[in-house]
């Protein structure tokens, strides 16, 4: 399929628009990607097709949606993690190619993810509930216990790969910060993750006697926690449109901006009502007005970028896109 008809100034001007120019631009990252970003993007794609299965489980099967025992676990877990997988693959684009560090890096990260979501799944046919399940048989204890355990080596890998970012990544502003920020909030989610869990167990051991997941009377971390998670694909998904506007890269930037302060506003109104005991929409005038200025912030960042794409449409040559990734 030809894409381009002719190159002026390191602009392609595709035969048929927007949409082949990206496709295009996929191919050749496809094509330019590491062995270990490959392996981790399969694995990736593995776990989305599983979150998509249970969907389709779930739409015929039914049930309750909010129980321990629930399809809603391999659904967001293989969806979740999938997407995780497919993100940290991508952002290894940007940094060194390190074939061996990196190797063992998403190698351990992709089997840990991969390990977690068929536990979760394999609990959820066994009609079993898979997190907390210390009280009732010993290998659901195992199991448990085993879905923690595989949460310290994808939490210590996204950290160093993190860290590394803010050492060594090139790669335009507006791309950097998103990505920078993205996995910043990404690890914030994780340390909700990490409560959420210690708290349940402190239940189980010194109060109730059962898990107890909700903080006071009503607060919920699962909703900061899930928001820190996926604020990645918020930023990373609109970093990456932004190199197909023909913006200054300052515009970029400012776009970038208020989409990372909406993530950050929501996922602080989600953790300020868990904390204080309370539901999700159980808000008052403070956290209502800065939950809604949030969701303007992030609403108003992709609608100027949706704009952008139609207004003004920028075919990157590939040396300019290639010019952010790390030899």
């Amino acid at each position: 399929m030809q894409i381009a008809t002719r190159k002026e100034h390191n602009v392609f001007v595709p035969k048929r628009g927007m949409l082949d120019a990206m496709w295009l631009h996929f191919q050749k990252e496809w094509q330019a990607s590491a062995g270990y970003q490959q392996f981790l993007a399969i694995v990736g794609v593995i776990m989305l097709i599983s979150g998509v299965f249970h969907v389709g489980v779930y739409l015929v099967e039914g049930g309750p949606l909010a129980t321990a025992v629930s399809w809603r676990k391999p659904i967001t877990f293989g969806l979740s993690f999938g997407l995780n997988a497919l993100s940290i693959a991508w952002v290894m684009s940007y940094l060194p190619k390190q074939v061996r560090r990196n190797w063992w890096l998403l190698g351990i990260l992709g089997v840990a993810e991969l390990t977690t979501v068929v536990l979760v799944t394999m609990q959820q046919w066994r009609g079993a509930a898979s997190h907390f399940n210390f009280g009732t048989t010993p290998f659901n204890a195992i199991v448990a216990g085993s879905i923690i355990v595989t949460t310290i080596p994808v939490a210590t890998i996204i950290t160093l790969i993190t860290m590394q970012t803010f050492r060594q990544m090139r790669a335009s502003s507006s791309l950097l910060w998103a990505i920078r920020i993205g996995l910043v909030l990404m690890l914030v989610s994780f340390a909700f993750g990490f409560f959420n869990a210690v708290y349940a167990r402190l239940q189980f051991v010194y109060a109730t006697g059962l898990p107890q997941e909700l903080w006071g009377e009503a607060g919920v971390l699962k909703i900061p926690h899930g928001v820190a998670l996926h604020a990645f694909q918020i930023l990373g998904v609109a970093a990456w449109l932004l190199q197909f506007v023909d913006w200054p890269e300052q515009r970029r930037f400012r776009v970038v901006g208020f989409l990372a302060g909406g993530c950050i506003g929501m996922i602080t109104v989600g953790a300020v009502q868990t904390f204080r005991g309370l539901g999700p929409l159980e808000l008052d005038l403070i956290t209502t007005v800065a939950l809604l200025l949030s969701v303007i912030a992030v609403g108003w960042g992709y609608l100027a970028l949706f704009v952008g794409l139609l207004r003004r449409p920028f075919f990157p040559a590939a040396d300019r896109l290639n010019n952010n990734h790390q030899s």
